[in-house]
């Protein structure tokens, strides 16, 4: 039905390749298997896939693509074959719905299954305000922003007037985050809750 766009689809996707420790070398190549495809393409560098796998993975294809278009369900799924055994590992799980926002001519996308994340990490430290780093990509040439997770500090400061996001752990789960999606995500900023009866604008701290 549509429902789902492509471009969140993968914004999911490379989620689901983070928070699944055996999909972390899923997008992971060794760099003379990089070649560089042609410019101004989609993606300036591509990988060498071998003819064998290219073979399995249409075998996969050719099988299960009758079954998702008769059941009409939205799926993001990933086989992943293993080199030594040649066996095929599954994965999938229900796309999010999104709430959409514009600002200075950017739309901006905001991930509905992050926010009752939020939500709830809200809830955890109530009466206190907690927040965390948001995750997410920019695509400039489109404007748009997506934002589909968030890192959170182990030495964040959370009392009931104010909010100090930490730093311990951040870099290290930002840097691996980049680095099994192939560098495809990047900070996009904060955010923190608010006391109650408390304006959401920035103070002069902030």
């Amino acid at each position: 039905a549509r429902v789902h766009k492509l471009d969140l689809l993968e914004m999911e996707y490379y989620r689901m390749i983070n928070e699944t420790p055996e999909l972390h070398d899923h997008l992971i190549v060794k760099k003379d298997s990089k070649i560089r495809y042609r410019r101004n393409s989609c993606r300036e560098l591509s990988v060498k896939i071998n003819n064998a796998d290219v073979a399995q993975c249409a075998a996969i294809a050719a099988k299960v693509l009758p079954s998702i278009i008769h059941s009409q369900e939205a799926c993001i799924s990933l086989w992943q074959i293993d080199d030594e055994s040649c066996t095929t590992q599954f994965y999938h799980k229900a796309p999010s719905s999104w709430t959409r926002f514009s600002t200075n001519g950017y739309s901006v996308h905001v991930c509905d299954r992050l926010i009752t994340e939020i939500q709830t990490e809200r809830n955890k430290f109530f009466p206190n305000e907690t927040g965390g780093a948001l995750i997410g990509s920019i695509d400039i040439l489109r404007k748009k922003i997506y934002i589909f997770d968030s890192i959170y500090a182990e030495n964040s400061v959370n009392e009931r007037e104010y909010f100090i996001r930490g730093d311990k752990t951040v870099l290290k789960q930002y840097e691996k985050y980049r680095e099994v999606t192939d560098g495809q995500i990047c900070y996009v900023g904060e955010w923190h809750s608010h006391p109650d009866g408390c304006p959401t604008a920035p103070s002069s701290l902030d």
